[in-house]
Parts: structure tokens; C-alpha cells; sequence
């Protein structure tokens, strides 16, 4: 089982960003895709920083080495222990997340994510 969710609308270099966050019982997943959201989700040939901030000023700090699929994407995952804090994380956030993600340094997307409904997401998964 998968679920999906546009998650927000943020910008890169005053560019539009649609930014999708996949999960599942093993994965979750970032799917990035500037300008329109029917555009395919962009590649990462190095490592991607991710750094999140809740309202409360708590911080979640991951790199991602992979791909969500062959397509593009980030994949957050398990056996890195990744998975498991981002999961913690937007089960105990509450309201909007900031979400910043350098790619190799040169390049920065930012978009916010609204929590609210993720705690019944991951009961269902």
C-alpha cells in the first residue's frame, strides 16, 4: 500500500515547485517538480541534504543516496534509520513544516508541508 500526497507549492529560484511526499510500509519519498506539477519529477545524480523545521523550531536533518524509482525523486529509507525519524517526526509535528533541500550545495528547494492527517496515514499503513 501507497499513499500520496501533494504536499505543497514552494519555489526554487523564483520558479514554481510542486513537491509530492510518498509513503509506505518501508519507504517514503519526495517526488520534486518545478514549474508544473504534470512535469516529471527531477533526478539527483549526488547525495540531497533535507532538512525540516516544525512550528515548534524542532529540527529532522536526513541525506538521501537514492532515488525514489527509476523516474527521479528522493527516497527516505529504512534501513538507515532515516524512515523511522522522519515517520516520529511528522506523527509528533503539528501544523506546517518548512522543508529545505540542498542538492550537492548549488542548489536549494524549498516547500512546506502540512501535517495535519499524517498520524492517521501511518496507522492505516
Amino acid at each position: 500500500m501507497e499513499n500520496r500526497f501533494l504536499c505543497a507549492k514552494g519555489r526554487r529560484n523564483n520558479n514554481y515547485l510542486y513537491a509530492e511526499v510518498i509513503v509506505n510500509t518501508a519507504n517514503a519519498g519526495i517526488l520534486l517538480r518545478e514549474l508544473k506539477k504534470s512535469n516529471p519529477a527531477m533526478k539527483f545524480s549526488e547525495p540531497v541534504r533535507i532538512k525540516m523545521t516544525d512550528s515548534s523550531g524542532q529540527e529532522l536533518q536526513m541525506t538521501s543516496r537514492r532515488s525514489w524509482n527509476s523516474s527521479g525523486g528522493i527516497m527516505i529509507e529504512r534501513n538507515n534509520d532515516d524512515y523511522s525519524q522522519f515517520r516520529i517526526y511528522l506523527m509528533q509535528s503539528k501544523g506546517t513544516i518548512a522543508v529545505e533541500i540542498n542538492d550537492s550545495g548549488t542548489k536549494v528547494y524549498n516547500f512546506s508541508i502540512i501535517v495535519d492527517g499524517f498520524n492517521d496515514l501511518f496507522t492505516r499503513l
